[in-house]
């Protein structure tokens, strides 16, 4: 495997790697790396993942075949996203504010919502690692859930309507680029791990993925886990609706934890 050089964003979709070989391509040099291989009938397979460096060691988390937006272009579709009227529309806002699966939100009932603590808290039984998740609510989160609802206790926030969350994505999706709905969980870890200085363990709590008790112990002396990834969500609710036309780049050291 070898990586091919730089992509921009408009030639993903026509990546090709030479005959017989695979190649990596690195996508705007944010982090993102899409791998196009030749399958046996001449069909071209492509497959993402985000390598980043933490503490002097190289990492790579794989993302399958589920393209994910570069993380810069996300104000530019928020932007596009709330300017949609629709349930549908907060359905999604509400995922991405979160970086939640969709599967969460499928099974979620009103009940999981804690209004005055702004926690959304998730059974086991509706988390890919069976294991209970509380993710916190941004104030634009918490408007989100109030143009849904609220509805009663035991009732779904959103029963119906899922597949067409991934239609208004692919309709807001700027052209050239591709995404997809769980896709947005790898833009939040790409901005997490490369503009902001919290501890991997924070994003990787916030994504709902399991962390060592070790880790997270040796974090308690300095801030609660939770109360930092509550600081963590309200920035990146800041960096995505912040209008595309004023986005600034952030360096690691303008971002603080």
């Amino acid at each position: 495997m070898r990586t091919v050089g730089a992509l921009k964003s408009r030639q993903v979709l026509t990546a090709k790697p030479p005959k017989g070989r695979r190649s990596v391509f690195l996508l705007d040099g944010s982090g993102l790396y899409l791998q196009a291989s030749i399958g046996r009938k001449g069909t071209i397979r492509r497959s993402w993942s985000f390598r980043y460096q933490l503490a002097g060691k190289r990492h790579e988390m794989g993302l399958g075949s589920l393209p994910a937006l570069p993380f810069e272009r996300m104000p530019e579709f928020m932007a596009a996203l709330r300017g949609v009227d629709s349930l549908t529309a907060r359905a999604l806002e509400l995922l991405i504010l979160t970086a939640s699966r969709t599967r969460e939100l499928r099974l979620a009932t009103w009940s999981e919502i804690d209004w005055g603590e702004k926690k959304w808290n998730r059974p086991g039984s509706h988390m890919k690692g069976g294991e209970d998740h509380t993710a916190a609510l941004c104030d634009r989160a918490i408007e989100a859930l109030r143009v849904i609802g609220p509805g009663a206790p035991d009732a779904l926030i959103l029963p119906t309507g899922y597949h067409l969350i991934n239609r208004l994505v692919k309709r807001l999706t700027p052209p050239g680029v591709e995404a997809t709905t769980h896709g947005f969980r790898s833009s939040f870890k790409q901005w997490a791990t490369t503009r902001t200085n919290y501890p991997d363990h924070i994003s990787e709590m916030a994504l709902a993925h399991k962390v060592s008790e070790g880790v997270v112990k040796a974090y308690k002396r300095k801030a609660e886990p939770y109360e930092r990834r509550c600081r963590l969500m309200k920035q990146w609710a800041e960096f995505i609706n912040v209008p595309p036309s004023v986005v600034v780049p952030l360096t690691r050291s303008d971002a603080s934890a």
